[in-house]
């Protein structure tokens, strides 16, 4: 569960990039150079939330208090997870299929829904899709237990 609903404010991003709908919260000072030099913008709606430090670039760790919603069964507490690849505390031991699915359809590794504000992007592309999974595996791997959302089961 810990890992499921520590995804809800990123993958919210990543699909608001992706469809256009994303508005500000991000400078060209956030995105990551390429080893070619390329600047790498398809991240950089994730900062926002996910870079509390520059030097650790979408390690989490954000309470994400304007994210939180109240529903019948109880008060979301979310913060804003570890998206770099590190095995333990971040999207290392996830799949691409994994991370897709969360990302199209709103279920976590574990099988489980996401939690609000999660939103499902069925209309994103397997090309732009493919391109933010690629992006996020090459962060650098960051350790960084980010404390556990807490997200009432949805009705």
């Amino acid at each position: 569960m810990r890992r499921t609903t520590l995804w809800i404010a990123c993958i919210s991003a990543l699909g608001a990039f992706a469809t256009g709908s994303f508005v500000g919260g991000c400078s060209s000072e956030s995105a990551a150079t390429t080893s070619s030099g390329q600047t790498n913008d398809v991240l950089s709606p994730c900062d926002t939330c996910h870079t509390q430090d520059r030097s650790k670039r979408l390690a989490g760790g954000a309470r994400l208090a304007d994210k939180e919603q109240t529903t019948s069964a109880g008060r979301a507490t979310l913060y804003a997870p570890n998206l770099t690849p590190d095995n333990d505390t971040g999207i290392g031991s996830w799949t691409d299929d994994q991370l897709k699915f969360a990302i199209r359809d709103g279920v976590g590794k574990d099988g489980l829904t996401l939690c609000p504000p999660m939103q499902h992007y069925t209309g994103l592309s397997d090309e732009k899709l493919k391109e933010i999974i690629t992006a996020m595996r090459r962060l650098p791997a960051v350790k960084n237990d980010v404390q556990r959302s807490k997200c009432p089961p949805i009705k």
